[in-house]
């Protein structure tokens, strides 16, 4: 087979790959004879949901993210990276959004973590700013989180973990603006897609 080939087939592939499957391809620019390969692993939540003013777990829904004068909820998601192999060239964090409400658009700030597969209270105050994005009504968000992810893998984490906060409270109490992504139970649930080599 050429290396043509092998690259068609490796992409026939990655197109057919469910969720939690891996395909595994010739890396961009190798033959069919180079031992370099890039695996694609799309890894599902093991743990979701959102932390409603720090003191409440809200599990069995959706993602939701909001910040009104009443209360604020952070939504968190956790994937488990124990299954992956090689050092990480790519992450991608795609996030289906189940509902929104503006007005539009607003700021989410995105926060990682070393993760431990479990929703939890303290999950409301851990990570590091790592991205922000203007949110305008798109049926769904995808960010590039490899630096994170290729960091945690490099400390050993056998978890990673994403908090959304609103960057800028709404001033706005009743039906303020909220981003709410797909969970395990309300699918299509958050996927990270990694590529490894």
């Amino acid at each position: 087979m050429t290396s043509r080939g092998v690259a068609t087939a490796g992409l026939a592939c990655l197109l057919a790959c469910g969720p939690g499957e891996t395909a595994t391809e010739p890396a961009p620019g190798s033959t069919a004879v180079q031992a370099s390969t890039v695996t694609v692993t799309r890894l599902g939540p093991v743990a979701d949901g959102s932390v409603e003013d720090g003191s409440t777990v809200i599990d069995r829904s959706v993602v939701q993210t909001l910040h009104v004068p009443s209360f604020e909820d952070r939504g968190v998601i956790e994937f488990d990276l124990r299954r992956l192999t090689g050092s990480v060239r790519r992450a991608t964090l795609i996030l289906p959004v189940f509902n929104a409400k503006g007005p539009y658009p607003f700021r989410i700030d995105v926060y990682g973590y070393q993760a431990n597969g479990v929703l939890e209270i303290q999950d409301w105050g851990r990570g590091v700013l790592i991205k922000s994005f203007q949110y305008a009504g798109a049926s769904e968000v995808r960010l590039d989180v490899t630096s994170k992810v290729a960091r945690m893998r490099q400390a050993g984490a056998s978890g990673a973990g994403f908090v959304f906060r609103f960057a800028v409270p709404s001033d706005i109490n009743l039906n303020g603006p909220y981003l709410a992504f797909g969970s395990m139970e309300y699918r299509p649930a958050a996927r990270l897609r990694i590529e490894t080599e």
